[in-house]
């Protein structure tokens, strides 16, 4: 700070309230804008996201009876469209 303030003083004393009054109201405003953003980016999240995939129990349901009935894993996978690891998680089950 390199100001002729001299706090002794009531216009000094003036001064310097004013300044602090501008600094917090200058700092609210951030707060506000930031909460505001967050709130925003929050909102988008709840909306974003991966899609929900095909109903689990139908597809297990398929998965097991396909390999009941004799069809390779890579069959499987392939009549599907699931990842090895998906079809071995649906025979666990």
């Amino acid at each position: 700070l390199d100001q002729d303030l001299d706090t002794t003083k009531p216009h000094g004393k003036l001064m310097l309230s004013m300044l602090g009054a501008c600094a917090e109201y200058g700092r609210s405003m951030l707060r506000e804008r930031q909460a505001e953003g967050i709130k925003r980016y929050q909102d988008r999240l709840a909306r974003d996201g991966r899609k929900p995939g095909p109903e689990p129990h139908g597809k297990e349901r398929e998965i097991k009876k396909l390999r009941k009935s004799g069809k390779m894993i890579r069959e499987i996978m392939a009549q599907t469209g699931l990842s090895k690891a998906s079809v071995y998680r649906a025979l666990d089950r």
